[in-house]
């Protein structure tokens, strides 16, 4: 006579537990996600208003396209930075500095006079905006269940299109509603929110401070950071250099 098998399941409140994502930390992730889509939306925010910011900083029309392909190129070095500063600071100052520098260089770039001050702000602003796109994508690994993450990476992927997308139409309606300063100005706000979000939310390394042993075991990460900045580095000068390219052949307006 044959023996029946029996399957033991879970129960389903266990299983219900290991699902459960702490509220704070969804907070923290979506004020991060936020912050990477300002990151993003710089990329175009200008592209509709280049005719305003030339005439506005008396800019030639070779000059003007470097406002928006100095922050790309500054944006391209930055990302393989990021996972190194991440270990040796921390998520949450890694990205909290990354959305106060990012907030505070889009105020200096709304207040630039010149074309000259406009391209170095632009480049810091797109140096230290990059560095909040890669910590968003490793920070839901360790903030979701992997049952999860196929949609977390989803949306995710949505708001790194969308953003992009949403950046010619939202500059050339604050260059026609305000003026082409508002293109930078219009992160500030924002930007103040991210930064204390992550200040006081995010908890994902569960260190509260920089740790001394992060911070001088640049020996240990030194081969890691070469490996990926010599990786990544053909792959964005092409990319930068096709952006360079393809502004320099389209006639302004």
């Amino acid at each position: 006579m044959a023996s029946a098998t029996s399957t033991t399941f879970p129960p389903a409140g266990v299983a219900a537990a290991g699902e459960r994502v702490d509220p704070a930390r969804v907070i923290a992730f979506v004020a991060m996600c936020f912050g990477m889509f300002m990151a993003f939306l710089d990329i175009q925010v200008v592209s509709a208003s280049l005719a305003e910011i030339q005439a506005g900083l008396a800019a030639s029309s070779d000059e003007v396209t470097w406002v928006q392909t100095s922050y790309l190129m500054a944006e391209v070095v930055a990302i393989p930075l990021s996972g190194f500063l991440s270990r040796a600071l921390g998520t949450r100052f890694m990205f909290a500095g990354a959305a106060a520098g990012f907030t505070l260089s889009s105020l200096m770039c709304g207040m630039c006079t010149s074309m000259e001050q406009m391209i170095v702000w632009r480049a810091i602003q797109g140096f230290i905006g990059g560095g909040m796109v890669p910590t968003v994508y490793a920070s839901a690994y360790t903030i979701f269940p992997r049952s999860r993450m196929p949609v977390i990476v989803s949306l995710i992927g949505l708001v790194a299109t969308l953003a992009p997308t949403l950046g010619p139409t939202v500059g050339g309606y604050l260059t026609d509603a305000f003026s082409w300063h508002w293109l930078f100005f219009i992160n500030i706000v924002p930007g103040i929110v991210v930064t204390l979000a992550a200040i006081t939310l995010i908890d994902f390394d569960g260190t509260p401070w920089p740790s001394t042993s992060r911070l001088t075991s640049w020996p240990n990460f030194a081969p890691i950071f070469f490996r990926d900045t010599i990786a990544f580095a053909p792959s964005g000068s092409s990319i930068a250099c096709c952006r360079v390219a393809r502004m320099s052949a389209r006639p302004m307006p």
